[in-house]
């Protein structure tokens, strides 16, 4: 057993093809593999140092186990060095497989060579699919060394998928295509190449990795397919149970935060609405801080959310009590003031969290407060502030921002940390939030209404999980099949 808890099992020990489907991570060195070992497996793995030849074994880890036993083992790799001349070397032998694997090669003087030497051997022994990474940040035709060890894998005949890792920040789907359709063009003359997928260890999302198994189930021979079929079926069960739990725990604190009221004490308006609106804005920033600490746990990240409350009204005449505006009549005074850092472009009045757009208008004012009071003592109930549609309608926004962010944010990052959001995705969550409007707000009128906060979570769910599916699905449309 390794020291990670992973087996690694003797040179004569047999292996379980029946049960056991492997995939081996191979790359020119320094390319990245053990950072996207890490992210795929979710722990940490290995050695990460920005220099040649970190990793000098070959080392199995089981990425995925089946209810019945079934595994789907991940290999990392040394990295290929010293290509060019290591084709050379090879491109006169009549068998040039049985010369690599028998050639004797100094570990330090060649090391280059030595590493490519016992990843070709793994390859040719346990490999059913071989997970080939590329720099992105490379342009293909800068990239020599591709070439050469394309040549290689070609040699030891066995299926090639190219990934595309260290592809830089988060793009919309034309840069994503374009960068695809350069390395297709390149790698078109290698045969041994079945397919390219970028998968970026840093900014991968988890439906992506389902689009890989389908991929390598497609490429696999046909003898191998059932195993990873099972494999496949399985493994997309499980990730929809994530889901799953993030759209409950995402639905359950809309819910609560629509529900959430604090009451106005008689003749303390001034004064008491100040903290009182903090008190609101204090619970919604922990249910804030709770729920994206429970997506971080549920995707095998680490770390904790940074939700920072600060106080977005300058003019506290601003806010409405919540009644009726119409009905109360002469209910007066709007939010004003501005939003700092991430929300300067969020609307004006309410309250944001940092990270992203929590804003919106507390119903309630000062002007109006005597009118609304006399109305609210009129139907027997004491003064009380809650959050606005337009706020929860944020909220909403806000809180499926931070869950795509969790699910985008891969091991290689390390632990978890704050970024700003993609434009891409906020248009992208705005539309399709903007669309579900009816239905949102309705929820919202029930659990204002006095409706428990689980039947709004119930209620809340689909429409919340539709949203997230929707924006994933128009990013990677591959998704499609996975939901």
């Amino acid at each position: 057993m390794t020291a990670d808890g992973d087996e690694r099992p003797g040179e004569d020990e047999a292996r379980d093809l029946e049960r056991e489907l492997a995939l081996s991570l191979v790359s020119h060195t320094n390319v990245g593999k053990t950072t996207l070992a890490r992210t795929l497996l979710r722990r940490e793995v290995g050695e990460v140092l920005d220099q040649a030849h970190v990793t000098t074994d070959n080392t199995r880890h089981e990425l995925f186990t089946a209810p019945g036993g079934e595994r789907l083992v991940l290999w990392d790799t040394p990295g290929f060095g010293d290509s060019a001349r290591l084709v050379r070397r090879l491109e006169g032998e009549a068998d040039p497989v049985r010369a690599l694997l028998d050639a004797d090669f100094d570990p330090r003087d060649q090391a280059g060579m030595s590493c490519s030497q016992r990843a070709a051997r793994h390859i040719a022994d346990e490999a059913d699919v071989v997970l080939y990474l590329v720099n992105a940040a490379e342009w293909p035709d800068e990239a020599g060394y591709v070439d050469g060890e394309m040549r290689v894998l070609g040699w030891l005949d066995k299926p090639v998928l190219v990934l595309l890792n260290q592809t830089g920040p988060l793009r919309d789907e034309a840069g994503s295509r374009d960068e695809l359709a350069r390395w297709r063009s390149h790698l078109a003359r290698h045969d041994c190449v079945k397919d390219i997928q970028s998968l970026d260890a840093f900014t991968r999302c988890w439906v992506e990795e389902s689009e890989l198994l389908e991929r390598v189930h497609a490429v696999l021979p046909e003898a191998r397919r059932p195993l990873c079929a099972v494999i496949l079926r399985a493994w997309r069960e499980a990730q929809l149970s994530v889901f799953r739990e993030s759209m409950e725990v995402l639905s359950r604190a809309l819910a609560a935060t629509a529900a959430d009221r604090e009451r106005i004490v008689e003749g303390g308006w001034g004064h008491d609405a100040a903290q009182v609106r903090r008190k609101l804005a204090t619970r919604l920033e922990d249910r804030t801080r709770e729920a994206q600490d429970h997506w971080i746990r549920l995707h095998g990240l680490e770390g904790r959310a940074a939700v920072e409350f600060r106080a977005a009204v300058e003019d506290y005449r601003g806010g409405k009590l919540v009644v009726d505006p119409k009905r109360a009549g002469t209910i007066g005074g709007v939010v004003t003031g501005l939003l700092g850092g991430l929300t300067a472009d969020a609307m004006a009045g309410g309250l944001s969290l940092g990270g992203g757009m929590l804003a919106g208008a507390v119903v309630g004012g000062f002007g109006g407060f005597k009118a609304a009071r006399m109305f609210q003592k009129a139907k027997g109930k004491e003064p009380e502030l809650t959050w606005s549609d337009r706020l929860l309608d944020g909220t909403a926004r806000e809180l499926v921002l931070r869950y795509l962010a969790v699910a985008h944010h891969g091991r290689g990052r390390g632990r978890w940390k704050e970024r700003e959001h993609p434009d891409f995705w906020r248009a992208a969550v705005e539309s399709a939030v903007s669309e579900r409007a009816t239905w949102f707000h309705a929820a919202w009128k029930d659990a204002r209404g006095g409706a428990s906060t689980p039947e709004v979570t119930e209620r809340l769910q689909p429409l919340v999980g539709g949203v997230a599916r929707e924006v994933l699905v128009r990013f990677y449309p591959a998704a499609e099949r996975l939901f």
